[in-house]
């Protein structure tokens, strides 16, 4: 049975064609070697955020831990992301945003498993929400959103909590405002058996 996380299943959402088969090739060959930081891109900005948040938000700090990381390749997309952070999280104060106990949480459909572990589990003015990060360049699309919106709301949401999607790079948080679109659910089984046959299937 295939286990992949949240973000390999949405990059598999949203491509078409081939790209999807070199999706599923190159997931296959990421999960079956050892985690290797040097591959993680995004890994040292994600680890320093969710460290600041933890510590209690503050920009400056946060931009101190941020200029621990050198490569200089990581420099223009890391710094696009601070900002886009700093937007939503406004200055020190402005907002009180509580961190709260993250949790590890499974996605089941048919023949694949899904970790769903959004990055941030805080309390916002007083709201609880839990919020995955979108750290590319790429913009997101409607569809994906909705789909992200929904994989989260039926694991992790509900009882008061809010969920959300957070685009670093362009600051802005996407939430369902309305009703799910109908059929969403059957678009997410469907979507995750076609990634289980062809994961199934590939060499």
């Amino acid at each position: 049975m295939p286990q992949i996380s949240m973000t390999t299943f949405l990059d598999y959402i949203a491509a078409t064609g081939t790209t999807r088969l070199r999706r599923i090739s190159d997931a296959k060959k990421h999960y079956g070697q050892e985690y290797n930081p040097a591959t993680d891109f995004y890994g040292p900005l994600r680890k320093r955020i969710v460290q600041t948040f933890e510590d209690g938000w503050d920009p400056n700090k946060f931009d101190v831990l941020l200029a621990e990381v050198t490569d200089p390749k990581k420099h223009d997309l890391y710094g696009a992301c601070r900002n886009g952070l700093r937007k939503w999280a406004g200055v020190s104060g402005k907002k009180t945003i509580v961190w709260q106990a993250p949790k590890k949480v499974i996605w089941k459909s048919g023949d694949l498993e899904v970790n769903v572990s959004p990055e941030l589990w805080v309390a916002v003015d007083g709201g609880p929400e839990i919020i995955k990060l979108y750290f590319k360049s790429d913009k997101l699309t409607q569809h994906k959103v909705n789909l992200s919106l929904r994989l989260l709301e039926t694991t992790v949401g509900g009882n008061g909590t809010a969920v959300g999607i957070l685009d670093l790079q362009r600051g802005k948080l996407f939430q369902q405002t309305t009703e799910p679109p109908d059929g969403i659910d059957l678009l997410l089984q469907s979507e995750a058996a076609g990634l289980a046959t062809l994961w199934n299937s590939l060499p």
